[in-house]
């Protein structure tokens, strides 16, 4: 009884039709200019596929459809959830840093920018005055001078 364990596959000649792949680095074969490649799968046609196909329909529910109605049947003056103007919130405004885009917990006092950590406040204070103007200005806190 023979046994193919442990046995070696026969290697492979040059000239069968593969390439071979060199570690970390891909074979990359470029189509001809005005040629179709094969990774543009837009333009590639598609012949199982039926342009006359439709997706499944989507069945609403009787309140979905009773709440449809009631906003068509509603006057344009009428208060509903979606014209309703509310007062304005009591919620602090979030404060980000100026640099990183992260919850602000410092304000530097000599240019107004906000900053996440110790280390941003090292860079900042490196920063020219142009600078710190166009990243104000970001904000929309730019003072002119």
């Amino acid at each position: 009884m023979s046994s193919t364990r442990g046995a070696k596959r026969p290697q492979s000649s040059e000239d069968d039709g593969h390439q071979k792949k060199k570690k970390g680095k891909d074979v990359v074969n470029d189509p001809e200019p005005g040629s179709v490649s094969p990774l543009d799968l837009a333009s590639v046609s598609k012949p199982f596929k039926n342009p006359d196909y439709e997706g499944p329909k989507k069945f609403k529910n009787l309140k979905q459809i009773l709440a449809a109605e009631k906003l068509l049947a509603a006057p344009l003056n009428a208060v509903t959830y979606s014209n309703i103007q509310s007062a304005p919130t009591l919620l602090p405004v979030g404060k980000y840093c100026d640099i990183t885009g992260l919850e602000a917990k410092y304000t530097d006092p000599k240019t107004g920018l906000r900053y996440h950590s110790a280390d941003l406040y090292m860079w900042i204070s490196r920063l020219q005055l142009y600078q710190v103007q166009k990243y104000l200005s970001l904000r929309g806190a730019a003072v002119r001078i």
